[in-house]
């Protein structure tokens, strides 16, 4: 009676291999002699990489005959029980299984450590300043919004935390991503303390520029007339003009900054100026419908009947905002109501457009023509949005 015949071949990546190598491909063929003929069974495991080394150190303590192919560790051997084998693999795999949970474990207990660790943006007195930098914390270090300690400090308002900070040699000539210095953060935000305690020191610059806006134009674009007093008192330029031409006044102007513009008009600001597309304080202030700032603005002296590049007036501006009352005002001053911009419209088609019918009676009213046709025939009523702005125009009732 002839032997049982057990041929294993089993194939090992190597690390070097260039083949994909998250598996392991272990292919044990058995020859099993019956019915006079040889019957092949196949068995396939998979094995993760993890357990590469492992498994060749067990394969040096079987006696194998190997061959060494460009990527591969080849083994014959006729004496390894395929199924002692496959028991080794399943061993193997649940080990890889509990190292993976508990490596789990451990980054979530690191996850939770960091979490409980304040770190310089989140500290909230000076002693726990001075604690973070014993540790060793950077000074400078950033966080996810790319923020000094000093920044969000001063965003959050935190006076203690800034004049410790300042004291330890903190930069004050920082960026975070929005391009946001330590100051304009705390003028931005309103905290006129911390602007008070940063214009102290003679490294700061008081006129750097976030997105070409600095200091004084975020604190006016936010209504916070105090810092607005302080950043003049300190010696920032008043008619600082940004690469597009734009002022602060000009700011305040649009954001409706009553107390703003009256102090920027107390200090000599010039209400003339225009940015680079032909735009004035005044038309910012017919834009931004505050018709206490329009008034201001004309007993200075503004040029009410300027255009911008677009051929568009102040009255124009005020129609496309549907602001009645600054409307009013400027027809009490005798301008043009008909005067065309650039593209040909007059303040009754962008009243038309709107749909606005209180405006476009107003307009009609004092003088507003509605048969002024564009280069292709074209009238106000034809730029409707509602039938009873349409009969109005047509019919003038």
């Amino acid at each position: 009676m002839k032997d049982h015949h057990h041929h294993h071949l089993i194939s090992i990546p190597l690390p070097f291999s260039d083949h994909p190598s998250s598996l392991i491909l272990c292919d044990q063929t058995q020859r099993i002699r019956g019915r006079g003929r040889d019957k092949p069974t196949h068995q396939r495991t998979i094995i993760p990489q993890s357990i590469n080394t492992v498994l060749q150190f067990i394969h040096s303590f079987i006696h194998s005959a190997f061959l060494i192919s460009s990527d591969r560790l080849l083994l014959f051997d006729q004496n390894v029980d395929p199924i002692f084998f496959h028991s080794i693999v399943v061993w193997l795999g649940k080990r890889r299984d509990q190292n993976l949970s508990s490596k789990k474990e451990q980054q979530a207990e690191e996850r939770k450590r960091r979490e409980t660790t304040m770190s310089l943006h989140e500290v909230t007195t000076e002693e726990e300043v001075m604690k973070r930098l014993k540790e060793g914390e950077e000074i400078e270090g950033r966080n996810q919004k790319n923020e000094t300690p000093l920044i969000t400090a001063c965003l959050k308002g935190n006076l203690e935390v800034v004049n410790c900070l300042i004291n330890q040699g903190a930069y004050l000539l920082v960026f975070d991503r929005n391009r946001q210095t330590p100051l304009i953060a705390a003028a931005s935000n309103g905290h006129t303390d911390i602007v008070r305690r940063l214009l102290q020191e003679k490294s700061v610059d008081i006129n750097s520029t976030r997105n070409s806006v600095n200091a004084l134009m975020v604190a006016s674009r936010e209504g916070h007339v105090d810092i607005v007093e302080l950043l003049i008192e300190s010696g920032i330029n008043v008619n600082f003009t940004n690469p597009d031409g734009i002022t602060a006044l000009m700011i305040a102007c649009k954001e409706g900054k009553v107390d703003v513009v009256d102090f920027l008009l107390s200090c000599d600001v010039n209400v003339d100026v225009s940015d680079s597309l032909g735009w004035t304080a005044f038309m910012r202030a017919c834009q931004g419908g505050c018709i206490g700032i329009v008034d201001r603005l004309l007993i200075r002296g503004s040029n009410f009947q300027a255009e911008n590049l677009n051929g568009e007036t102040p009255l124009i501006i005020a129609s496309m905002s549907q602001h009645l009352d600054i409307v009013d005002r400027l027809i009490s001053l005798g301008v043009d109501v008909n005067h065309p911009a650039k593209n040909g419209w007059t303040s009754l088609f962008y009243a038309a457009s709107a749909g606005c019918v209180p405006l476009i009676k107003l307009l009609m009213e004092n003088g507003g023509d509605p048969n002024i046709q564009l280069r292709n025939g074209s009238k106000a009523e034809d730029y409707c949005r509602s039938s009873e702005a349409r009969n109005l125009l047509s019919t003038g009732t």
